[in-house]
C-alpha cells in the first residue's frame, strides 16, 4: 500500500500554502514593480495559478475594503466571474448588512495589525448555508515599513464538521435527559412503560418490573400482549393499533397478569412522543392497578341500584301515604258533614222548638242556641281545612283561589293568584297535596313575614312540569333551618321538601332577612318524576332541593377540586392524594387551559389546581377567564419552580395562591381548606345554577 504524507492530506496546509504564495506574490509585485510592470504582471499571473487549485476561498483585501485579487474557490463559493469580484467592495460582493454588522469589525481588527479567527454562516446561493472558519491576516507591502495595506482572506467550510460536533451534542442531550426520565419513572410508585415507533416496549420502571415479575433486561422487545388476559387482548390490540397508526393518546382497561399469576383489572393510558421535527417516537404510559376500585365501584353500583329500588318503594309508599291521609282527611270531612254536623242541625232545631213553646229564650237556652251556632261554624272551618269541597270538585287554580278568598277573610293576607284554569294535575293525590303546601306557606308568610300580601302563581314548563311559587316581600329567614332535618320549627318546610322527593318532584327556597322569600315547588305531570328545576327560576341564598334538583358536581358537604395539568402522572398523583381525604372530592381532570375553561364551566368546583405551564393555553391565561367567569370559584396555582415572578403572574390573573408541587400534601390540603370559603350548594346557589 502506497503511504503518503500527512500534510499533503491535509487542507489547512494547503491553505496555508497557497496564502504564503499569495502573499510571496504580493511581496514580488512590490519588489518588481519599481523596475519593470510587465514582469510584475506576468509574475501575479504566476502566483494566481498558484493559489487558484486551493480548496480554500482566498482573497487580498485592501485597505478600502477592495478586492485586489481573488481564486478560484472564491468565484465558485460566490456564483460571481472574477471580473465581478475585483474592484468591488466587500459590501458590494456579501451584501451591506452582512458586512456591516459582521466581516467589518474583524477587517478592522486585522487592518490594525491583528490576525482574526472566527466562525461563522453564511449563505452562498447555489451552495446554502454553509459554516466557515474564516481567518484574517494582516498584508505589508513592505516589510520593514510595518504598514498594513491590506488583509489576507482564507475562508475555510467547516460545515461537515459542525454538524457532526451538533449531532453529538444532540445525542448527549437525548442520553441525559432519557437518563433524568429514567431516574424520574424509576421513583413512581405506578407502573411507567415507554414503546418504539414500531409499538415495541424500550423501557419500564422499577415499579413496573416488579408488579409483573420481569427483570429490566427482558423488557426490550417485551411481547406485551403476553400479559393481556385472552378475553381482553383482542380488544387491546385494536385499540393499541389504532392509537399507533394515528398517533394517537389512547386510555382503556383489561385484566394483566402480575407476577403470582393472578389477573388484575388496570386502567391503561398513554400519550404518544414525537421528536423535534415532529417525527413520531412512540407511547409513554402508565398503568394503575384499579381492582380494588373495581370491586368499590361494581358494589357501589349495587348500592345505588338496591338505593333506586328502595327509592321507588320510599316513593310509592310517600303515594300511598299522601293518599292515605287525604282519604283520612275526607273520611272525617264525610263524618263531620254526614253526622256531627247533622245532630249539630238537629239540636240547634230542637232549641228553636223548645223557644218557641217557652214563648221566648231563656237566658240558659239563648247561650245553648249560641253554642250550636259556634259549633256549626267550627265544624264547618274544620271541614274546609280537612277537605275543601272546590278541592275535588275544580281545577287546581279555582283551589287556590278559594283558598286566598279564605286566607283574606280569615287573616286579612291578601294574596295574589295569577293561574291559568287549563293548567291542573290529573292525579288528585298530587293536586291536594300541592293545595296544602301552598296554604302552609301562606300561613308562614302570617306568621312570621310580617307583611299583608303574598302572591301565587301556577304555570306549566315545557309542557311536562308544574311549578307552583309562593312570593312575598317580608322580613325573610335564615334557611340554614333547613338543612337540618333535626330542626322541627322549620316553618314546615322540611316535611314539604321531604314528600316532594318522595313524589319525584323537589323544592327551593330562596331567602335572605329582610329581602323576602320565594317558595318553589316543582313537580312532574302525568306521574313523571323529574324534578329539574326550569330555567328561570335562580335562588339568592341557601337553596333546598331533592337529589334530582341538584347541579352539584361534588356531594354538598365536599370541597370540590378540578386539577389541571399536562402531565398524566402529576393528575394522577394529586388525585390519589386528594381521595384520601374525607371532605375533599376531584370532581374533574384537563390537560390544559382549554380544557380547564370547559370543565370548570361543567362542572363548577370550589377549587382548581392550575398549572403554571402548559400546551394549547397556558395556566395564567386560564386562571384569567376563570376569574373573570366565576369569581366565586377560587384558584390555586401549580408549578415546579418558585420564581417569584410566576407566583406574581398567577396572582395576578386572579389566583388565590401558588404553590410548588414539591410541598408537602398538608400544606396543599391547607390551603385547598383555606380558600373554601362557602359552602357547595351555595356555591351553585350564587352562581345561578341551583
Amino acid at each position: 500500500m502506497q503511504s503518503h504524507d500527512p500534510f499533503l492530506t491535509d487542507p489547512y496546509f494547503w491553505s496555508t500554502v497557497a496564502a504564503a504564495g499569495l502573499i510571496a506574490g504580493l511581496l514580488l509585485w512590490r519588489t518588481r514593480c519599481l523596475h519593470n510592470r510587465n514582469a510584475l504582471l506576468k509574475r501575479l499571473r504566476v502566483y494566481a495559478s498558484v493559489i487558484n487549485p486551493a480548496p480554500d476561498a482566498l482573497s487580498l483585501v485592501g485597505t478600502d475594503y477592495t478586492y485586489r485579487l481573488v481564486n478560484d474557490e472564491y468565484q465558485r463559493r460566490t456564483g460571481l466571474r472574477r471580473d465581478q469580484i475585483e474592484g468591488r467592495t466587500v459590501a458590494e460582493v456579501m451584501g451591506e448588512e452582512s458586512f456591516r454588522t459582521m466581516i467589518k469589525p474583524y477587517l478592522e481588527r486585522a487592518l490594525a495589525g491583528e490576525t482574526v479567527e472566527y466562525e461563522s454562516w453564511f449563505d452562498y446561493g447555489a451552495l446554502g448555508r454553509r459554516r466557515m472558519l474564516i481567518r484574517y491576516s494582516p498584508f505589508r507591502d513592505d516589510p520593514d515599513a510595518g504598514v498594513v495595506d491590506g488583509v489576507v482572506v482564507c475562508a475555510h467550510d467547516v460545515t461537515a464538521r459542525w454538524r457532526a460536533e451538533e449531532v453529538q451534542r444532540h445525542t448527549l442531550s437525548l442520553r441525559e435527559s432519557e437518563q433524568r426520565f429514567r431516574t424520574m419513572a424509576d421513583g413512581l410508585p405506578a407502573p411507567i412503560w415507554v414503546t418504539g415507533a414500531t409499538g415495541a416496549m424500550e423501557f419500564a420502571n422499577e415499579r413496573f418490573c416488579e408488579y409483573f415479575g420481569l427483570s429490566a433486561e427482558h423488557i426490550a422487545g417485551l411481547d406485551w400482549s403476553t400479559l393481556v388476559h385472552p378475553e381482553d387482548l383482542d380488544e387491546v390490540r385494536e385499540r393499541f393499533d389504532t392509537a399507533l397508526s394515528g398517533r394517537r393518546p389512547f386510555n382503556l382497561r383489561c385484566r394483566l397478569r402480575r407476577a403470582d399469576g393472578s389477573w388484575r383489572w388496570f386502567d391503561c393510558s398513554a400519550r404518544p412522543r414525537f421528536d423535534d421535527a415532529g417525527g413520531f417516537l412512540g407511547f409513554v404510559g402508565s398503568s394503575h392497578d384499579i381492582t380494588r376500585r373495581r370491586q368499590v365501584e361494581q358494589a357501589l353500583r349495587r348500592s345505588r341500584r338496591e338505593l333506586k329500588r328502595r327509592s321507588e318503594q320510599l316513593a310509592l309508599l310517600a303515594t300511598e301515604l299522601t293518599r292515605a291521609e287525604q282519604s283520612e282527611r275526607r273520611r272525617l270531612g264525610r263524618l263531620l258533614h254526614d253526622h256531627l254536623q247533622q245532630l249539630l242541625v238537629g239540636a240547634s232545631l230542637s232549641a228553636n222548638r223548645l223557644s218557641r213553646r217557652l214563648g221566648g229564650d231563656s237566658e240558659e237556652l239563648a247561650k245553648l242556641k249560641d253554642l250550636l251556632t259556634e259549633s256549626l261554624d267550627a265544624s264547618r272551618t274544620l271541614m274546609a281545612d280537612l277537605c275543601p269541597p272546590v278541592l275535588y270538585e275544580g281545577v287546581l287554580a279555582d283551589a287556590l283561589r278559594w283558598l286566598a278568598r279564605s286566607m283574606r277573610d280569615k287573616t286579612q293576607l291578601r294574596v295574589t293568584v295569577d293561574a291559568d284554569d287549563r293548567v291542573d294535575v290529573g292525579d288528585e293525590t298530587l293536586r291536594v297535596f300541592l293545595f296544602e303546601s301552598v296554604r302552609e306557606a301562606l300561613l308562614n308568610v302570617v306568621k312570621h313575614a310580617g307583611v299583608g300580601e303574598a302572591r301565587v302563581r301556577l304555570r306549566l314548563i315545557e309542557g311536562r312540569r308544574l311549578q307552583v311559587e309562593v312570593t312575598d316581600q317580608g322580613g325573610g329567614f335564615d334557611t340554614s333551618v333547613l338543612c337540618d332535618a333535626r330542626h322541627t320549627d322549620g316553618l314546615g318546610l322540611v316535611s314539604i321538601r321531604e314528600r316532594m322527593r318522595m313524589l319525584g318532584g323537589g323544592m327551593q327556597v330562596s331567602s335572605r332577612p329582610g329581602e323576602g322569600t320565594r317558595l318553589t315547588l316543582v313537580v312532574p305531570v302525568a306521574g313523571r318524576r323529574d324534578g329539574a328545576m326550569p330555567e328561570g327560576i335562580t335562588a339568592h341564598g341557601a337553596v333546598v332541593a331533592g337529589p334530582a334538583l341538584q347541579a352539584s358536581s361534588a356531594a354538598p358537604d365536599r370541597i370540590g377540586v378540578l386539577l389541571v395539568d399536562d402531565h398524566a402522572v402529576m393528575r394522577d398523583g394529586l388525585a390519589m392524594l386528594l381521595d384520601e381525604e374525607a371532605d375533599v372530592e376531584v370532581v374533574g381532570q384537563a390537560a390544559n387551559g382549554q380544557e380547564a375553561i370547559a370543565q370548570v364551566e361543567a362542572l363548577l368546583p370550589e377549587v382548581v389546581l392550575m398549572d403554571f405551564s402548559m400546551p394549547v393555553m397556558d395556566g395564567v391565561t386560564a386562571t384569567r377567564v376563570i376569574h373573570e367567569r366565576w369569581p366565586s370559584v377560587r384558584v390555586i396555582g401549580l408549578s415546579l419552580y418558585k420564581e417569584q415572578d410566576r407566583a406574581a403572574a398567577m396572582l395576578e390573573a386572579g389566583a388565590s395562591d401558588y404553590v410548588c408541587k414539591t410541598e408537602v400534601a398538608d400544606e396543599l390540603l391547607a390551603k385547598i381548606r383555606g380558600h373554601t370559603t362557602q359552602p357547595q350548594a351555595q356555591l351553585r346557589a350564587v352562581s345561578g345554577r341551583g
